[in-house]
C-alpha cells in the first residue's frame, strides 16, 4: 500500500533530489507545484505554507491561532500574485 502522500512524488514536475537539495526553506517552498484554482488566490502558495509553519513553530495550536499569527505578521511589502487592494 503506498503512502497517501505518494501522489505528490508522482505528479511533481521537478525531481525531489531538486527540492531536497534546496539551501532554504522559501526556494524550497516556492518550487512546490500549485495546486489551486486561479479565482480567489490572493497570496502565493509559498508564503501560507511559509506563514502555517512559523506559526506551528511559534505555538499556535488551531485554524484561529494561525489566522492571528497572520495579522500579527504581515507580509512587509508586494509579495506578487496579489489580488486587490486592501
Amino acid at each position: 500500500m503506498r503512502p497517501s502522500w505518494a501522489w505528490f512524488y508522482r505528479d511533481c514536475s521537478c525531481p525531489l533530489a531538486q527540492l531536497a537539495a534546496s539551501p532554504d526553506l522559501i526556494a524550497f517552498l516556492q518550487a512546490l507545484p500549485e495546486r489551486r484554482k486561479r479565482r480567489g488566490v490572493r497570496y502565493p502558495q509559498w508564503l501560507l505554507l511559509l506563514m502555517a509553519i512559523l506559526g506551528i513553530l511559534s505555538g499556535c495550536r488551531s485554524a484561529r491561532d494561525l489566522e492571528r499569527f497572520a495579522k500579527r505578521h504581515p507580509p512587509p511589502g508586494p509579495v506578487g500574485g496579489g489580488g486587490g487592494s486592501s
